[in-house]
């Protein structure tokens, strides 16, 4: 699919990049250290259906972070968008001044040193060549280092990097082609990291009335994935549970003048699961505790949270991935919030009952939509008498460690760690039955 075309001209392009997007592994600088640099690579393609003059033909790869100020960036205020140049690279495939602009490709005798020189100095002084009918394909690469900052798109600053592919025509009157296309660069989590992340575990008393366990499978999630998440409630009084909520809190913080200015956005909170009873809101998990002579018995949940793919108006992630840009730094915490209320026997008609909210907070992380199992994780090697059986291939997933337990709820459970019984265990083999005579 062409880039940029130009009909009237005869002339189109096209930028193909080898990979979609380029993959920064670690958020933090001691992660970047070791990291081997990520390759941007890929072709430009012009094609050219009639001969036609061309002047040059160029690929440039920029990148820029931008943040805005609407009030003004102190002291003066009189700026209100810093543009920050973050890489700027230009690739010359051809220029007319080059001193081999037009070489003789056909097949002939090869003319004389005195005419070739002539010839060049002919082609340069007339400021273009002659680019016959065929498909001019020009190849390139650029190594970018781990701390490139990855693509953000957040409401008040963003990072954006653009290929931009350049064919410029002699002649006042003759314009120029030009074409774009986008490069996203996202940011994953380091495998090699010597203390990989361990499940969500938390267990806590609430005021002698409620012991809550709650446990995460994972400390880190893509964008349009899910995650386990168990919760044990065990009622030490009377007491109701309404609601469950699992919320995930996004913090956006933006810098400028050599983070020298600092502003703080507002807290994003997105409700990613919720659970209530069977009877509403006004219902209970632990049912009519009022009139009980005892406590209910634990009750355990289990549910799978989705991180959805979900947009604003703008066309902006309604979640956006955790940053390590300086500049632009944006993090999560995952909460699960329960809702509970004592239950008492004598109420007096009309009166409000007293909610609290008893909330478990945990930083968590999240990542790229691009940073999905299914993008990342190789194909399992099945034997192919199992391949052609089963008819479908799996995939090699990565170690538990970084994407988590399956289910959480088993860290939650407590099993006895007593040895099992003496009748229990078998006993040693008799001699005889070893060395029968």
């Amino acid at each position: 699919k062409p880039t940029a075309s130009q009909p009237s001209s005869g002339l189109s392009i096209a930028i193909n990049l080898a990979e979609p997007v380029i993959y920064m592994h670690g958020f933090h600088e001691s992660d970047w250290v070791d990291q081997p640099a990520q390759m941007l690579r890929g072709t430009l393609v012009v094609s050219v259906t009639r001969p036609t003059k061309i002047k040059a033909i160029s690929l440039n790869f920029s990148g820029h972070s931008i943040t805005h100020w609407p009030e003004g960036i102190p002291p003066k205020r009189q700026q209100t968008v810093e543009d920050l140049t973050i890489i700027n690279h230009t690739w010359t495939f051809f220029n007319h001044a080059f001193p081999q602009a037009e070489p003789d490709l056909s097949l002939g005798p090869q003319r004389s040193y005195s005419q070739k020189e002539d010839h060049e100095r002919f082609v340069g002084s007339k400021g273009y060549r002659q680019f016959k009918p065929g498909d001019y394909v020009y190849h390139f690469e650029l190594p970018l280092q781990s701390s490139t900052p990855e693509s953000i798109f957040c409401l008040l600053g963003s990072v954006r990097y653009m290929l931009e592919a350049t064919v410029e025509r002699p002649g006042a009157f003759r314009s120029n082609l030009m074409g774009s296309i986008p490069v996203r660069i996202v940011r994953y989590i380091n495998l090699n990291s010597l203390e990989p992340p361990a499940p969500i575990a938390i267990s806590k008393l609430w005021e002698d009335q409620l012991h809550y366990d709650v446990a995460v499978g994972t400390r880190s999630i893509a964008i349009g994935e899910s995650f386990p998440v168990a919760v044990k409630l065990t009622p030490l009084a009377k007491i109701n549970c309404h609601r469950i909520r699992v919320i995930l809190t996004e913090h956006c913080e933006y810098y400028c003048h050599k983070r020298k200015v600092h502003r703080v956005e507002a807290p994003k909170k997105i409700i990613l699961y919720e659970h209530k009873p069977a009877e509403g809101i006004q219902g209970s998990f632990f049912g009519d505790l009022r009139n009980a002579l005892h406590s209910a018995d634990s009750t355990e949940f289990e549910f799978n949270v989705p991180v959805n793919q979900e947009t604003d108006n703008l066309g902006r992630m309604r979640i956006h991935a955790d940053t390590a840009y300086k500049n632009i730094p944006v993090s999560h915490w995952l909460k699960v919030q329960m809702r509970v209320s004592k239950a008492t026997l004598n109420e007096a008609p009309g009166k409000k009952v007293k909610h609290f909210e008893i909330s478990v907070d945990s930083p968590f992380q999240i990542l790229a939509a691009e940073c999905a199992d299914a993008n990342l994780s190789l194909p399992e090697y099945l034997p192919p008498s199992s391949s052609t059986s089963s008819g479908r291939g799996s995939y090699f997933r990565r170690p538990s460690a970084f994407f988590g337990m399956s289910r959480p709820i088993h860290l939650i459970r407590r099993p006895s760690v007593n040895p099992p019984s003496f009748d229990e265990s078998a006993g040693p083999p008799s001699f005889s039955s070893l060395y029968p005579s």
